[in-house]
């Protein structure tokens, strides 16, 4: 699982505004993407993947961590998440 270093109050968000606040991949041209203060994140989704790609500094161009889910498991999980703070 990816993480979010500096989303404060997550679990507040995901309780307020459910599955709304789940990560929409992107595109491989155009990913999903969040860059913080030493840290980046792109998402998107290919066929039936969803790929991540993290890394420890700000707009990498080369990614520490990376890995693929399947599409229908992506989901799964966040509505797993949003269930849990129901």
């Amino acid at each position: 699982m990816a993480g979010f270093p500096w989303w404060d109050h997550a679990e507040k968000d995901v309780k307020a505004k459910g599955i709304k606040c789940a990560v929409t991949p992107g595109l491989p041209s155009c990913p999903w993407e969040d860059t913080e203060e030493s840290w980046t994140i792109y998402i998107f989704e290919h066929n039936a993947f969803v790929y991540v790609f993290e890394a420890d500094v700000v707009a990498a161009t080369q990614c520490g961590r990376y890995f693929k889910v399947a599409k229908d498991k992506y989901w799964a999980a966040w509505e797993a998440l949003v269930a849990q703070y129901k």
